[in-house]
């Protein structure tokens, strides 16, 4: 399990997930506030797109920390 978790495809393939994490969080933003605005009301919406965003970020520093030569 161990030479899985560590593998460059397995890297690559979180880095996708969370690059899809990071566009569904935009378009999340995105919708809420052209349908919303920037109301209270719409709090959780923001909160979650910018959770995606964010998860989305930590996975490309990731990815780019494990290629860098040791």
């Amino acid at each position: 399990m161990r030479n899985v978790v560590r593998s460059e495809g397995y890297a690559r393939t979180r880095v996708g997930i969370g690059a899809a994490a990071a566009v569904l969080g935009a378009i999340t933003l995105y919708r809420t506030i052209a349908s919303v605005g920037l109301k209270l009301e719409a709090l959780p919406a923001y909160v979650l797109g910018l959770a995606l965003i964010a998860l989305g970020v930590v996975r490309w520093r990731e990815f780019r920390a494990a290629r860098k030569p040791s």
